[in-house]
């Protein structure tokens, strides 16, 4: 961007300097600790697709991770009970190789050329849609709303699964000159990992050929769009950096282990990549020097082909032997009033208030036990009246209006 522009024209002593202050060895706060704190077991076949969604409305998974598998199945898991709570209808016939989550849809892409569109909270099949004439590679959704699918076939079509755009689903097909296993976008701007190790450039608004970038030496697998600098995974074990309005690159890393992900994150003035590789390592490296500061291992077999890491002090790895591993902390957001309010209203987030009375010689006590996961606090005050009579006064503060419960009303009310 314009920082770096003006940075070229600085003076060599004061570009050491800067980068100096931007180049650390220490890891980012969002980074997790070094501890594995989970591993999931339960497909028989390679881990190709990760979705994580936090939900606030579930009674009891709220951390809800979804895994694609060469196994065809699509399994559920509850990543804070570290178990398997659902295997999903079989849809697809062919390897699950890429999933999206996207408000309370989960969509998958298979390689028996379709794409699945789910409800998340019921779990269950919406529709089928015959996408492509090859497998299915990659799905991403674009800014605009959309959802872009690439695939063997050397198209790239532009999905409205809303409904709006009619029977046959997509909106539009951009061709690309090989077999496109990546894709992202932002604004006009489509970009595509191809199978010859170029990645090409395409006009949303016109479809028409843009820009190709070269440096990789094997095919491109995987892609993250930082504004206008693109990072590029790839089978000959690099990630490079490309300015999209100038075409020039680097590369940040080269291990010559083949990766298969790459995320890139901000902490501060320095910038970072997260990526996975065949040794089942994640490594986590500043974008500025190059130097890998921090690496999380997993077994040798296990190389990692998806991988979550946009979830601050959380990383979710998925392998080729159809293993899952996760570092770092659980992290327990607050919702949003917004939030609280759509999942009341739904009765998703309505107290669960049970009541019991005892009657003793001095007079009647109310008890009340509340399970609401959306309360923040509960408030109890305690008031004696005459005759050493006790009342307990419970209020749940939740975003509907208030619940109490007192012994003046004998019961609940609002």
């Amino acid at each position: 961007g314009w920082p770096w522009k003006c940075f070229e024209y600085l003076p060599k002593a004061i570009q050491m300097s800067l980068l100096d202050m931007m180049a650390t060895n220490k890891p980012p706060k969002w980074a997790p600790i070094g501890r594995m704190f989970a591993a999931f077991r339960g497909h028989k076949s390679s881990i190709n697709a990760l979705a994580y969604k936090w939900d606030p409305s579930a009674a009891s998974s709220r951390h809800i991770l979804f895994s694609g598998s060469g196994d065809e199945t699509i399994r559920v898991w509850d990543v804070e009970e570290n178990k398997c709570v659902q295997e999903m209808e079989k849809a697809h016939n062919g390897y699950v190789s890429s999933l999206l989550c996207v408000d309370d849809y989960l969509i998958s892409g298979s390689f028996d050329r379709t794409i699945c569109l789910w409800n998340v909270h019921r779990r269950s099949l919406i529709k089928s849609i015959k996408a492509h004439a090859h497998c299915v590679n990659s799905l991403f959704l674009h800014d605009s709303g959309v959802v872009l699918s690439g695939s063997w076939d050397g198209h790239i079509r532009v999905w409205d699964l809303r409904g709006k755009a009619g029977d046959k689903g997509y909106v539009q097909i951009l061709k690309v000159p090989d077999a496109a296993l990546c894709v992202v976008g932002k604004g006009n701007d489509v970009f595509c990992g191809l199978h010859d190790s170029s990645i090409v450039g395409l006009d949303l608004r016109t479809g028409g050929h843009r820009d190709t970038f070269m440096g990789h030496s094997s095919y491109v697998t995987a892609l993250h769009l930082a504004n206008v600098e693109l990072f590029s995974a790839s089978a000959d074990g690099s990630v490079r950096l490309t300015d999209t309005r100038t075409g020039n690159g680097r590369t940040v890393l080269d291990t010559g282990l083949s990766c298969f992900s790459v995320h890139h994150r901000v902490d501060g003035p320095t910038r970072w990549v997260v990526s996975g590789h065949s040794d089942g390592t994640v490594r986590l490296t500043n974008v500025i020097t190059g130097s890998v500061v921090k690496e999380y291992p997993s077994a040798k077999e296990g190389q990692v082909f998806a991988l979550v890491a946009d979830t601050p002090g959380l990383l979710i790895a998925g392998h080729k032997d159809g293993s899952i591993t996760c570092w770092g902390t659980l992290p327990h957001p607050e919702p949003t009033p917004e939030e609280l309010l759509r999942f009341s209203r739904t009765r998703k987030l309505m107290a669960v208030v049970l009541q019991k009375v005892y009657r003793g010689h001095a007079g009647r006590r109310v008890y009340v036990l509340h399970r609401n996961i959306a309360a923040t606090r509960v408030l109890q005050r305690v008031w004696r009246g005459h005759g050493g009579r006790t009342r307990t006064h419970a209020q749940c503060r939740v975003a509907a209006p208030l619940f109490s419960v007192s012994k003046g009303g004998g019961g609940v009310s609002i």
